[in-house]
């Protein structure tokens, strides 16, 4: 079984190498500012919004935002209508939900961090 060669860490400037993207201690640190910097990383892992999310594509394959304009893209995102940090209350509410792809999601986000 080939095993793969060890590749130059791809935080900047570090000269580890590593057979993943980071080496062991710049991943722990881009997990702990993760975890410091948004705290809804234990909301999306979470067991129920994982199962209702899979469910939600499953029920809702294609981009709302495509369907709009006449188009058929694949959805990989399920995207809080509005935001959770807004309405909580919403945040497994299947009516607050829409399916989109990524290039739509990051349109929305971009715009949504602008407007604040």
């Amino acid at each position: 079984m080939p095993t793969s060669a060890a590749k130059a860490c791809l935080h900047p400037g570090c000269r580890a190498t590593t057979k993943q993207g980071y080496c062991a201690e710049h991943a722990r640190q881009r997990r702990q500012a993760r975890r410091l910097n948004d705290p809804s990383d234990d909301f999306y892992a979470s067991r129920r919004w994982r199962r209702l999310r899979a469910l939600f594509l499953r029920a809702n394959p294609l981009c709302v935002a495509c369907q709009a304009l006449g188009r058929s893209v694949v959805a990989v995102h399920v995207d809080h209508i509005k935001p959770r940090r807004e309405r909580p209350d919403l945040e497994f509410d299947e009516t607050n939900l829409q399916s989109l792809c990524p290039s739509c999601h990051s349109r929305k986000t971009i715009q949504q961090r602008r407007d604040r």
